[in-house]
């Protein structure tokens, strides 16, 4: 199956993150997809809220999404797949992919 028959949205790099000390709303960056533990939040820092409209809604990380660590340059790195367990809003800088939900993750 193509990606593109498996997507909702096109796949692309996500916007650099403000940091903030302390916030409500946690920031995926790359660290975040390990090497050999798959995804682990705790590696997550927060975003600085007051640039959060910067951020639509769909690019808000959802269960299910293909995360993919890239250099910026062309060359993919890791991937995982993001699991929500907390319904925490999750913002992304790593290169995503929205799959649709309608697809059984195991074709994916």
């Amino acid at each position: 199956m193509r990606l593109e028959n498996c997507c909702v949205k096109e796949i692309r790099r996500g916007k650099s993150p403000k940091y903030a000390e302390i916030s409500n709303v946690i920031v995926f960056a790359q660290k975040c997809n390990t090497k050999y533990n798959g995804i682990d939040i705790s590696l997550a820092q927060y975003l600085d809220e007051t640039t959060i409209k910067r951020y639509p809604t769909d690019e808000h990380m959802q269960d299910g999404d293909i995360v993919i660590n890239s250099t910026g340059t062309g060359t993919l790195g890791r991937v995982g797949i993001y699991r929500n367990t907390d319904n925490t809003t999750k913002r992304i800088k790593a290169t995503y992919i929205k799959r649709n939900a309608h697809r059984s993750s195991s074709v994916i």
